[in-house]
């Protein structure tokens, strides 16, 4: 557990990843500690890590990772006090103190919808983008749209996207919804792969439909059918 969930050093304790679950490790200086986490990352920011049990008097330093996504906008509280002025330059935080039992390293973690897009040199994604919070990047399939291609659907960029924990969904999964617009191509398109750009006619008012995104890693559990990750664009 210690390689994949912490590390140690001569300093204290580096926290990589985020699990519910105990850990008890060896600090350099031969003293034990264990650490509790209590989180529902990465359907929930809110990370508590809370120390257990120390063997021994002394400071070291807890080293909560601070994801990149989270573009340093992340909370820090010791026992719901904000701890100020720490910085991540290694992608990790670092509070140093004398840690005592009952102590709680609070991390609360940004979670809103971020719409990402893809380098300019990838034409690929031109005038697309993808969905992600938190850690995760989603996509829509099929099954969530019945008589809909999902190669015709358009998000504007003001689009609200509400997140909402789904239950019922592929076992209890965080799953977004908004409003897409549906804009398939024109009928001068029909059973051809080329045109004149003159031909093309101005794009008309588009009709809409919600649309529902699931986590990328739960898609194809349901039955066969389309899946996108990038999706149109357009102000």
């Amino acid at each position: 557990m210690p390689g994949y969930l912490y590390g140690l050093d001569d300093r204290g304790v580096w926290i990589h990843l985020y699990v519910e679950g105990r850990a008890n490790l060896a600090l350099a200086d031969g003293r034990m500690v264990e650490l509790a986490q209590r989180t529902r990352y990465p359907w929930d920011g809110e990370i508590e890590i809370g120390v257990t049990a120390v063997s021994g008097p002394g400071e070291f330093s807890l080293r909560p990772r601070i994801p990149g996504w989270c573009d340093g906008q992340v909370r820090i509280a010791v026992n719901g006090e904000t701890v100020d002025g720490w910085r991540a330059p290694a992608g990790y935080a670092e509070v140093r103190r004398v840690w005592v039992p009952g102590d709680v390293l609070t991390l609360s973690l940004p979670m809103a919808v971020r719409r990402i897009v893809a380098h300019p040199h990838l034409p690929e994604q031109t005038g697309q983008v993808a969905l992600m919070r938190g850690p995760l990047v989603y996509c829509l399939e099929g099954v969530d749209h019945p008589g809909v291609e999902l190669r015709d659907l358009v998000l504007p960029v003001d689009t609200p996207i509400e997140a909402t924990m789904r239950n019922d969904l592929l076992g209890g999964v965080v799953a977004l919804h908004g409003v897409a617009d549906v804009m398939p191509p024109d009928r001068g398109w029909d059973g051809r792969l080329y045109r004149s750009l003159a031909d093309i006619p101005l794009e008309d008012a588009a009709e809409q439909t919600a649309f529902t995104a699931i986590p990328y890693y739960a898609w194809a559990n349901r039955e066969p059918g389309r899946m996108l990750v990038w999706l149109r664009s357009r102000r």
